[in-house]
């Protein structure tokens, strides 16, 4: 009978993933589903500090922020028709006040580092 998947074996590692290992978890909804399922068994996880991010370049500089312990000001951020946001972070950021905005993304950028 014919295989319809592809196998391969899996080898054990030896570094888990624990209660007192610290995850940053970022990409795509997928990435904040299972960054979910880990926040709520308690895991010490920080989940898309940037928000959904689809592209490997999206992800590299976020990481780059993270690393660099950037913080972002008002000259990081542009206005479009009454809200603020920011093209490295998800809307979820966005806001109709500049430092509210800037308050959140802040804020998830410490969380994470």
């Amino acid at each position: 009978m014919s295989e319809f998947r592809t196998t391969f074996p899996i080898k054990d590692i030896s570094t888990k993933i624990g209660y007192n290992s610290h995850i940053l978890s970022m990409g795509s909804c997928f990435s904040e589903n299972i960054g979910d399922k880990l926040n709520a068994y308690k895991f010490n996880i920080q989940v898309n500090p940037f928000g959904i991010l689809y592209n490997p370049e999206s992800i590299a500089n976020s990481m780059d922020i993270l690393l660099n312990k950037k913080l972002f000001n008002t000259s990081d951020l542009f206005e479009h028709k009454g809200i603020w946001h920011s093209f490295f972070h998800h809307s979820r950021y966005s806001n109709t006040v500049a430092n509210s905005c800037l308050e959140s993304i802040n804020t998830s950028i410490t969380k994470a580092g």
